[in-house]
């Protein structure tokens, strides 16, 4: 079993502005949402499968990293979305 600590991970934060139209409240909604995008950095794979792990609350940190780390060994790279 392979272990990936920070140091075998690149990790990036992104910042994406959301814009949408709600036709209920006739406005338009606009707001940021944060990404966390994975990669494994001692792999040789040049194009990667992409995981998108969607989570809120329910799910505790250790579970996440272990989730996460098991589709880092796996060769994928996994994008984490923490809603809220």
């Amino acid at each position: 079993m392979q272990f990936y600590f920070n140091g075998f991970q690149d990790q990036d934060r992104k910042t994406i502005d959301i814009e949408y139209f709600d036709p209920t409240l006739n406005e338009v909604i606009q707001y940021n949402r944060s990404i966390n995008i994975i990669k494994p950095v001692n792999s040789n794979v040049e194009k990667y499968p992409v995981v998108i792990i969607i989570h809120g609350e329910l799910v505790d940190s250790n579970t996440m990293a272990n989730l996460k780390l098991e589709y880092l060994h796996n060769d994928y790279m996994v994008i984490l979305l923490d809603v809220e």
